[in-house]
């Protein structure tokens, strides 16, 4: 439901292969957060954002740093799929 309970699930120890998240979620913890978390996980746990902002009002607002996987909506499902093999691939 938003990014309090994902962080949550995550320190009681979910096991997760890849974080999907929008940019903006509701609730104290933010997406960059979830990020943090998963970079320092061992091994890194991938994560996928998703906005309706275009990277360059994203980046501009430092809420990204240039090398984050970003999923523009609108989006169908073989965009999502495409995005999704290619994060996971590294």
């Amino acid at each position: 439901p938003n990014a309090d309970v994902a962080m949550k699930w995550l320190l009681e120890g979910a096991s997760v292969d890849l974080i999907f998240t929008d940019v903006v979620m509701p609730g104290l913890i933010k997406s960059s957060d979830l990020e943090a978390w998963a970079k320092v996980q061992t091994p890194p746990v991938p994560v996928l954002f998703t906005s309706g902002y275009t990277r360059d009002i994203i980046s501009r607002n430092h809420q990204l740093s240039p090398d984050t996987h970003l999923l523009s909506k609108p989006y169908g499902p073989d965009a999502l799929t495409q995005m999704v093999r290619a994060v996971l691939n590294g």
